[in-house]
């Protein structure tokens, strides 16, 4: 009995160890993509050129006004409990994450790695440009959204009318002024003619008729509708953290 004590103890102390250390980050990270401008195929002459990275940069500024749900359901300003909110690039986010291609698949590596995703994409078309910033967690679910228009201005300006003055001779016949011949042997022939009777003047207004000249201001992209956008998102993010 005694020598199966011993080998059993000794097939205990052989058996190696097979604790597993799961180490997991705490910290709010969100990876933010460039911008992508998308443009109808029938636009011509729009401004529509932005940095791709306006969002990272407005994102690093704005972050703060966040809120995350607290232990007791309530959503509460992110930096009562929390340090920060990292915010990472294209450019920053291989540092810190491996193994996951960001450029090509964002939103698969994020829900992959345990963060949230920020697109922003500036759409573009005849009659409007709409810049839309939309934040996903964890699971692929919206969870805030900002966006900024500019809208195409067309005015109508009318032609101004034309007034017209016309003079009626009530009657068609006409005689001439003789010329005073006393005194003279000869007497030119009288060249001026006056009406046989009463004349008036009237005045009519003819309209033109020509359509109203059109007049355009082009939407146009600019840093402020990034700005604007990108402040209402995170203004309007509620993060649930579990």
């Amino acid at each position: 009995m005694s020598w199966l004590l011993f080998m059993l103890g000794l097939a205990v102390a052989d058996e190696p160890d097979a604790t597993i250390e799961v180490v997991a980050s705490t910290d709010i990270q969100v990876y933010v993509a460039p911008i992508e401008v998308i443009v109808s195929t029938n636009v011509e002459n729009i401004e529509a050129e932005i940095d791709p990275s306006q969002a990272f940069a407005y994102s690093s500024r704005f972050w703060h006004n966040a809120k995350v749900k607290n232990e007791r359901g309530i959503y509460e300003p992110v930096r009562l409990n929390h340090d920060r909110i990292y915010i990472y690039s294209e450019d920053t986010i291989e540092y810190e994450w491996e193994g996951c291609n960001y450029k090509l698949k964002p939103m698969k590596c994020s829900m992959q790695n345990g963060h949230f995703y920020l697109e922003t994409t500036v759409h573009v078309d005849d009659n409007e440009l709409v810049v839309r910033a939309i934040l996903f967690d964890h699971h692929a679910q919206v969870i805030a959204m900002g966006t900024s228009t500019d809208r195409k201005i067309i005015k109508w300006i009318k032609q101004q009318e034309v007034k017209q003055q016309t003079t009626v001779y009530p009657n068609q016949g006409q005689t001439p002024i003789q010329p005073n011949c006393q005194g003279q042997t000869s007497c030119p022939t009288p060249n001026v003619l006056v009406p046989n009777g009463p004349t008036s003047q009237t005045t009519m207004e003819k309209p033109l008729e020509k359509m109203p000249l059109k007049w355009t201001i082009d939407h146009m992209l600019l840093n402020k509708h990034v700005h604007q956008a990108m402040l209402l998102m995170w203004a309007s993010t509620r993060m649930d953290l579990d």
